[in-house]
């Protein structure tokens, strides 16, 4: 419990690679969290919903699939602005219903 208070998790453009671990879903304090322009592999963990002070997300520009849980859709109704996501085009590897703004093939 030593992050519980961090309000920013600012790591884009830094070549991380891997998956996103559930415990993110424990950083309660959280308001923006760029994970986007990594190399992050899997599925968008459903524990991200738990994030309810989260203001923007933005996890475009890595390897990341699947759906975008309804509970983390449900923070648009709270106080997150901006959610990005590679849902862009005929086949995106992400689906998401609530995101804000879309990357990836035209």
């Amino acid at each position: 419990k030593l992050l519980v208070n961090l309000s920013q998790l600012l790591i884009q453009n830094n070549n991380l690679s891997g998956t996103i671990p559930s415990v993110i879903g424990q950083l309660e304090q959280l308001e923006f969290l760029y994970i986007n322009h990594n190399e992050f592999q899997g599925t968008i963990p459903n524990a991200i919903g738990n994030l309810v002070n989260l203001r923007a997300l933005y996890m475009h520009s890595n390897f990341l699939q699947g759906n975008i849980s309804s509970s983390i859709c449900n923070l648009r109704e709270v106080f997150l602005e901006n959610m990005w996501a590679d849902c862009k085009g005929t086949s995106p590897s992400v689906v998401c219903e609530c995101c804000t703004k879309c990357f990836g093939e035209s």
